[in-house]
């Protein structure tokens, strides 16, 4: 069955994963938290915010644990559906569930933050991630980044020099994030010297 869900996944026919699930039970077969991970990612794939937290309460109460792939694909949907604080809602309960949250979590909810110009809690992110001792990698400080556009833009550039310290080199997308957010702030001489 699970090989069925993640066909249905990977072929974007979302609801037939969903069908699938309901069949199980039906037939009073209960699916395990593969094939549950495999049916919310193909709806957050498909962007259905409302159909992968309708699912994920209802395997709960089927006695099927979520694990941090399944709150992972909460999260995407939330992002996709630009629904920052259920993506961040989804962080806080992996992490009640004494889940350890990876670089891959983090991504998604500074994706979904940063999609909302929410740049105060993408610096709050960050700040997590140090907490909790993980490493952020390019993609995670680039969305941290493109948040801070609409914030201070001595932020960007913070952050920008910040990613050195972390030994990361930027990229071609860091500089161009730091770069609009000197400008949409009037800071042009120092948006240009990241030209140099």
């Amino acid at each position: 069955c699970n090989s069925v869900i993640s066909a249905c996944g990977r072929g974007s026919c979302w609801p037939g994963a969903l069908a699938l699930l309901r069949d199980l039970h039906v037939w009073k077969i209960h699916a395990d938290v593969v094939g549950l991970n495999s049916a919310l990612k193909a709806v957050a794939e498909a962007s259905r915010w409302r159909q992968v937290s309708s699912l994920l309460l209802a395997v709960q109460e089927e006695g099927v644990e979520p694990d941090l792939v399944s709150y992972t694909a909460v999260m995407d949907a939330a992002q996709r559906s630009q629904r920052w604080p259920a993506a961040l809602g989804a962080l806080r309960t992996l992490q009640q569930r004494r889940l350890q949250a990876d670089v891959i979590c983090f991504t998604t909810l500074l994706s979904a933050v940063q999609r909302s110009a929410q740049w105060r809690l993408a610096l709050t992110v960050l700040a997590d991630m140090a907490r909790t001792r993980v490493q952020p990698d390019l993609i995670c400080h680039n969305a941290a980044l493109a948040a801070c556009q609409e914030g201070p833009w001595w932020l960007a550039v913070a952050l920008l020099d910040n990613l050195g310290s972390s030994n990361l080199c930027p990229d071609i997308v860091s500089f161009n994030t730091a770069i609009t957010a000197c400008l949409r702030n009037e800071q042009w001489q120092m948006g240009l010297s990241f030209l140099e």
